[in-house]
């Protein structure tokens, strides 16, 4: 599978690092949008939930310097931070830089913040970015990580459509042995697992980001589990039924469903009207993925439903049993 790595030039305009779209979040529906380069800052219509936004625009250049980072690009804006592209004075090192927004919940935020920085730091893993660095400059904290040279998982879908089933079922693996680790190791769990939040990279690695939204079960964070977290077409139904203990299941449920999507092409459940799509991943019934495309074969078919059952119970109670299942379906299909 050919993945187009993304090309830069410390000495070019902030536009021309970044490419010809920034993609961001609607605020009142959540679904993922894109934006031009000549609209950053001006109005548009959401054409999800036709509320009236501001594009997001920038708060750091190309060059300004963050603690001993240097900006070279702007990368992505979520609702707590912007991510930004940069290297190292010192050691020249290219970078992705997180700096968390100034005007969120700062206690709250943080904290989250905290979380995302001691994952990384912590734990290693083929499928998760190195922590480079975590500090304050001036009133703005930051994380630097490893940069992930490739494409996100949401961009190759729109590129080529519909993903080889063998290739995601392999993906399915790795991301879940990562998942399974740092469960295991930390009671923690991702929360916002999603095609724009899984980079493939030249050398065909897979590296789950955004470890923003994390949850660690076992140092939870006050009022944590009151707030709706994740994306619509992803996110798991307890979690927007409001009763819900997060665990690993929430993820397994979100991993389904992201990789359902890349393999038929399709949202699980998807509508114009972000409220309609939170009472159809409630009430609604997912399409066999089979049926949908028929090169994802029944018995993939099978392995997707059962991880996205809307209960806790009727999902893989494991993350072994899944991987063993998978790897069932991926050496019958390979022969």
């Amino acid at each position: 599978m050919k993945i187009k790595k993304r090309s830069y030039n410390r000495a070019s305009p902030i536009e021309k690092a970044v490419g010809l779209f920034m993609p961001f979040h609607c605020d009142s529906c959540l679904h993922r949008l894109r934006v031009s380069q000549e609209n950053y800052g001006y109005g548009m219509v959401c054409p999800y939930c036709k509320t009236g936004i501001i594009c997001p625009s920038p708060s750091f250049h190309a060059g300004e310097q963050i603690g001993p980072y240097l900006i070279d690009g702007w990368l992505a804006k979520g609702a707590m931070g912007e991510v930004y592209y940069g290297h190292s004075i010192k050691t020249d090192r290219v970078v992705a830089l997180k700096i968390l927004n100034t005007d969120v919940d700062s206690q709250y935020a943080f904290k989250l913040f905290e979380q995302e920085a001691y994952i990384m730091d912590h734990f290693e893993h083929e499928c998760l970015p190195r922590l480079a660095g975590y500090n304050q400059h001036h009133d703005y904290y930051y994380l630097a990580m490893n940069y992930v040279e490739g494409e996100g998982l949401d961009t190759l879908l729109l590129r080529q459509g519909a993903l080889d089933q063998i290739y995601v079922l392999d993906l399915i693996i790795r991301i879940a042995d990562l998942l399974n680790h740092v469960w295991t190791k930390f009671g923690a769990i991702h929360r916002d697992i999603k095609p724009a939040n899984i980079m493939a990279t030249e050398d065909d690695k897979i590296v789950l980001i955004d470890w923003g939204l994390a949850h660690i079960y076992n140092h939870p964070i006050e009022n944590d589990t009151d707030i709706t977290f994740g994306t619509p077409e992803y996110i798991c139904p307890v979690i927007v039924s409001g009763e819900y203990n997060p665990d690993y299941r929430t993820d397994i449920y979100s991993l389904g469903a992201t990789c359902y999507h890349l393999v038929t092409g399709q949202f699980p459940y998807h509508s114009e009207d972000a409220e309609e799509v939170i009472d159809l991943v409630l009430h609604g019934e997912v399409p066999d993925a089979h049926e949908l495309n028929s090169n994802v074969s029944p018995e993939f078919s099978k392995i997707l439903n059962r991880m996205m059952q809307k209960e806790y119970d009727d999902r893989y109670q494991n993350w072994a049993d899944l991987i063993e299942d998978v790897e069932k379906v991926k050496m019958f299909l390979s022969f």
